[in-house]
């Protein structure tokens, strides 16, 4: 991504403050196709809670805001795959953000690190929002879409145990 920018940053954050919007998009999509995101450590503790959630008969869509073209959609399923993390369905959808889920049948989760993805929620009380503090969140982030912050993995465990009735025993 430093290369395309044409400067040294520390993350996309600040990029996108210190560049104009084409710039940004052409460095991200850069990102996205060189191979680097699917070289990611993905959280240890992440493919545990998933995987026990799975085990446990919990149904797990992956959703994520990466193009829809089989480049993407092939590495990102390979990725979580070789990861270990067992699911039901990938979801890519650039627009996260407007995708609605309902069903009052089921319990319905949602962990996400961008809280503008809860907005659809917002007003949903029979659907349990977490939202992961990527130290960019505010106070009241967590607050404006009735969702619990979450620091840690270890923390959407003890939340997710408690929700689908999970003991560690």
């Amino acid at each position: 991504l430093s290369k395309e920018a044409k400067f040294k940053f520390k993350d996309l954050k600040s990029l996108k403050q210190d560049v104009d919007i084409n710039t940004y998009n052409r460095a991200k999509k850069n990102y996205r196709y060189n191979g680097s995101k699917f070289e990611m450590e993905i959280f240890p503790k992440a493919i545990n809670v998933i995987n026990k959630l799975f085990k446990n008969g919990v149904h797990i869509i992956i959703q994520t805001s990466r193009p829809t073209d089989n480049y993407i959609k092939s590495n990102t399923f390979n990725w979580l795959k070789n990861a270990g993390i067992n699911f039901d369905q990938l979801i890519l959808n650039p627009y996260k953000h407007e995708t609605h889920y309902f069903n009052p049948d089921q319990k319905i989760v949602i962990i996400d690190d961008i809280s503008k993805n809860l907005r659809p929620y917002k007003d949903q009380s029979e659907i349990i929002k977490l939202l992961y503090d990527n130290k960019r969140l505010g106070e009241s982030a967590a607050r404006g879409y009735h969702s619990t912050k979450i620091k840690s993995w270890v923390d959407a465990e003890i939340h997710l145990n408690k929700i689908f009735n999970i003991n560690d025993n």
